[in-house]
């Protein structure tokens, strides 16, 4: 009696443990079905909503302002030339008004500002504003000590402050939409991969304040999210300007810092990052992105664009810091002649 009772009790455990893995497995299937489905969900009339975009010459931009455009959403379309206007002009309907914006000139922003509001039908606002215009410099891959408060204010008044001027001048037209804020950040906001202290720091920056006008803003109906690219190559990616960089900025250097790295250390460093570096011209994938955080119901808070920025990043993303660094400034970073005669080197 004793032995069918344990072996019953042993059944009704194994049976137990079965039917929870069932239920796991049905409600992780719900859970996949449901955010699929819900994603899909697209807002009504998008052929009646208003987009600013800035940053349109060339690159995401431009991508953006046709791709709506193809979808039939009027666009105010931003650049910061004259032949980026005209480029854009050849390539779009009526439905997109180019104009000039210089996001670092509060003037500028305030002449792009009247022309958007005048364009606009009476009483209506903007149902999207994407802060898309942002600049790399060519300063990828040289180190912070090579660096001078200039480099990263240069940057830092496109990346952060020109997307802060434009929110705050437009925010009115926003919120008489309920609309949705859509910041180009980059997976360097979230992950330092190769160096450019300037441009990871801008991006942070973009995404704290992201985040923080996301809540304060929630009351008010309007959504925010962030775009997160990972490496495209863009008009902003020059390669061969990067590789000159980091030789100009290393002989800029004193005497002793430059014996400390050793004059081998600007080719190996171009050795190390740029020549093995892949960059994606995988363009529509950052523009579907885009397109899914203006017409889907439910946008997302955050949204990781490209392989890598899937894989290799969100492994180091959720590695820890002293794990991360490691592998980093091991791959990235080769060493400086200071250190070659206390150290063994790993080489990839």
């Amino acid at each position: 009696m004793n032995s069918l009772s344990g072996s019953t009790r042993s059944q009704v455990q194994k049976d137990f443990y079965k039917m929870s893995l069932y239920i796991v497995a049905l409600l992780v299937l719900a859970y996949v079905i449901s955010k699929k489905f819900l994603r899909s969900l697209k807002i009504p009339r998008i052929y009646d909503k208003y987009v600013f975009i800035t940053g349109c010459d060339s690159g995401f931009g431009h991508l953006l302002a046709k791709r709506l455009d193809f979808r039939g959403v009027n666009v105010f379309a931003g650049c910061l030339t004259e032949d980026g206007r005209a480029k854009l002009d050849k390539s779009t309907s009526c439905r997109v008004t180019s104009m000039l914006i210089d996001v670092t000139d509060e003037e500028s922003i305030k002449n792009a500002f009247m022309i958007v509001k005048s364009r606009l039908p009476y009483g209506r606002g903007l149902h999207g504003l994407v802060n898309n215009a942002g600049i790399y410099d060519s300063l990828g891959a040289i180190s912070s000590e090579w660096l001078s408060i200039k480099d990263f204010e240069k940057l830092m008044n496109v990346n952060l402050y020109g997307m802060v001027r434009v929110t705050n001048r437009f925010l009115p037209l926003v919120r008489a939409e309920r609309g949705r804020i859509v910041n180009m950040s980059s997976v360097a906001g979230r992950l330092i991969a190769a160096g450019g202290a300037p441009y990871v720091c801008s991006k942070f920056a973009v995404e704290g304040y992201s985040d923080t006008i996301r809540q304060e803003y929630y009351t008010a109906g309007i959504k925010v999210s962030i775009i997160e690219p990972s490496a495209y190559k863009t008009d902003i990616i020059d390669i061969s300007n990067m590789k000159k960089k980091v030789h100009e900025y290393f002989n800029r250097q004193d005497e002793d810092t430059i014996e400390y790295y050793g004059k081998d250390y600007p080719d190996l460093l171009i050795k190390n990052i740029w020549d093995k570096y892949v960059f994606s011209g995988r363009f529509y994938q950052v523009v579907d992105a885009y397109e899914h955080a203006l017409t889907a119901k439910y946008p997302e808070g955050r949204y990781l664009v490209g392989k890598d920025s899937n894989t290799f990043f969100w492994l180091l993303y959720i590695a820890p810091e002293w794990l991360s660094a490691m592998a980093l400034g091991i791959f990235n970073w080769p060493l400086p002649k200071g250190l070659r005669k206390f150290c063994f080197v790993i080489s990839f």
